[in-house]
């Protein structure tokens, strides 16, 4: 060997050494956390998915999930009330635009406890004005059924599970609901709603 052959053997060497220092000194694996970024390793990256979960939390006073599916049960009886006696739709998004704008809240999240029963009963105003159409007896299947339970849980509130007796056997000279005609029904349904508490 000469001598250049010999010097560059041994800067070979020098390099290669180098090299294998340099390659035990190396971590194993690097980590850089930042912006949902994560390199693991030199040549790997690994971008985790990251999905928020949106938990909606009702206000304090607020009405509760049962609440809740009262209010859109009642929404949902007045919006097929009027479909069936009325010619023009009532769709939800209006329907629920009439709440909306009568409530003054944006969302069923935004009912506070104190107005659930006047909703519910602006609802039940709804249909009620709904059924009371000359019409309603004869395009809403549910009218009967509905007017009879109407009755029934207004005399309730009244303190007398009867009152409706008097007047339809005054009026009607009948003793049952369930013997009124349609007119008859959808009279003694005007007549209890207007009733007021003795």
């Amino acid at each position: 060997m000469t001598d250049r052959e010999d010097h560059k053997k041994k800067i070979i060497d020098i390099i290669k050494s180098a090299n294998n220092e340099q390659e035990d000194t190396q971590p194993s694996s690097i980590s850089v956390n930042g912006n949902g970024n994560m390199t693991a390793g030199r040549d790997l990256n690994i971008n985790p998915i990251i999905q928020k979960k949106v938990v909606v939390k009702t206000g304090e006073g607020a009405i509760n999930a049962q609440q809740k599916a009262e209010i859109q049960t009642r929404l949902k009886a007045w919006i097929d009330s009027h479909n069936s006696v009325k010619k023009t739709e009532l769709t939800y998004p209006a329907a629920w635009g009439k709440f909306k704008k009568r409530f003054k809240v944006n969302s069923y999240h935004e009912l506070h406890q104190d107005l659930f029963e006047k909703a519910v009963k602006w609802l039940n105003t709804q249909k009620a004005i709904i059924q009371s159409m000359k019409s309603a007896p004869k395009k809403d299947p549910t009218f009967r059924p509905s007017a009879i339970r109407f009755i029934k849980a207004r005399c309730k509130e009244l303190g007398d599970e009867f009152c409706y007796g008097d007047y339809i056997q005054r009026r009607f000279s009948k003793t049952s609901l369930a013997d009124l005609d349609d007119d008859e029904l959808r009279a003694t349904r005007a007549y209890i709603s207007k009733k007021k508490p003795i």
